[in-house]
This record gives structure tokens, C-alpha cells and sequence, in this order.
């Protein structure tokens, strides 16, 4: 199989996870919205602005990953096809790069967890337990999508290293 189809595999696995991430994000969004409408209690009030501010994050990431990734899939089959030794070489500092991301995003994700339980239990307030709920569906929805990405990242870099082995054994 040709490196691009790799790459492009990649991006498709990139635009599924934007778009159930987006998606998450609108329903979280919509259930802020009916919790402030149709809830009765302070904690269903309380919950209506983080529910919102956390769809609206959800959402806004699954679009911009949607129409980011389904653009890269054109560029780098334009890039690819001019140089492919060149474009292996940059693919590989890229993910080298957001490989680094993952050892900052697991620690603070733990940390979202852990100030979400202790929002929950150390304080009786509608608005703090509604906060230290929201924190907890972050940091939830941040390991799951991380899991996934890493996962992926880490199969499309071994693509990657066969790539350039196998580019510089067919060099002169």
C-alpha cells in the first residue's frame, strides 16, 4: 500500500472522531439549554451554563476537526505526489510533535477529574457540584478522544518509519 493511503486513513480516522466529538458537543449543548428551561431544582438550573460552555467547546472542536482534516486530505495528497520522500520526512516531525501533547493532556485530564470530585463532595453548592459534574464529562470526553488519537497516531508513525526505511533502502 502507498504511503498516502496511510495518511489519508489517518485524516478519515481524525474527521470520525471530530464528528462524534461535534456531536457529543451539540447534544451536551442541547441538554444545558433544556436543564436551564425545563429544570425545576437549583441543581438542574445550576447545570445550564457549564452544559452549554462544555457543548459549545465540543461542538466547536468537531467542526473545526471536521473541515481541517477533510482540507489536509487534499493537501497532502497534492504534497505527496510532488515530493514523497519530503512530505514522510515532515509527516514525521508533525506527529513527533503532537506526540508530545499527550504526555501533558493525560496528567490534566486526571487533574479536571480530580477537581471535579472534589468540587462534587467538598461543597454543598448547586453551582460547584454542577461545575465539579461538567469537569468530570471533560475529563472523561478528553481520555476518551486522546486514547483514540494516540492510538492512531501511534500506528500511522510506524507507517511512517517503514516509509522512510523503505525510501532510503530504494535511494541511489
Amino acid at each position: 500500500m502507498d504511503f498516502i493511503h496511510y495518511t489519508l486513513q489517518w485524516c478519515k480516522g481524525e474527521i470520525l472522531e471530530a464528528s462524534i466529538f461535534g456531536t457529543a458537543g451539540l447534544v451536551i449543548l442541547l441538554s444545558g439549554i433544556a436543564f436551564g428551561w425545563f429544570g425545576s431544582t437549583p441543581s438542574a438550573k445550576a447545570m445550564m451554563i457549564p452544559l452549554i460552555v462544555l457543548g459549545a467547546i465540543g461542538l466547536t472542536t468537531g467542526v473545526f476537526g471536521v473541515v481541517n482534516n477533510t482540507q489536509r486530505m487534499t493537501t497532502f495528497a497534492e504534497q505527496y505526489h510532488e515530493d514523497p520522500a519530503g512530505f514522510v520526512a515532515e509527516e514525521k516531525q508533525r506527529v513527533e510533535g503532537f506526540e508530545k501533547i499527550f504526555r501533558i493532556t493525560y496528567p490534566l485530564a486526571i487533574a479536571f477529574a480530580l477537581g471535579g470530585l472534589a468540587l462534587f463532595f467538598l461543597f454543598s453548592n448547586a453551582h460547584a457540584n454542577a461545575i465539579g459534574v461538567t469537569l468530570l464529562m471533560l475529563a472523561t470526553q478528553g481520555l476518551i478522544v486522546d486514547m483514540f488519537a494516540a492510538e492512531r497516531g501511534e500506528i500511522y508513525y510506524k507507517h511512517i518509519l517503514e516509509a522512510q526505511a523503505a525510501s532510503e533502502r530504494t535511494a541511489p
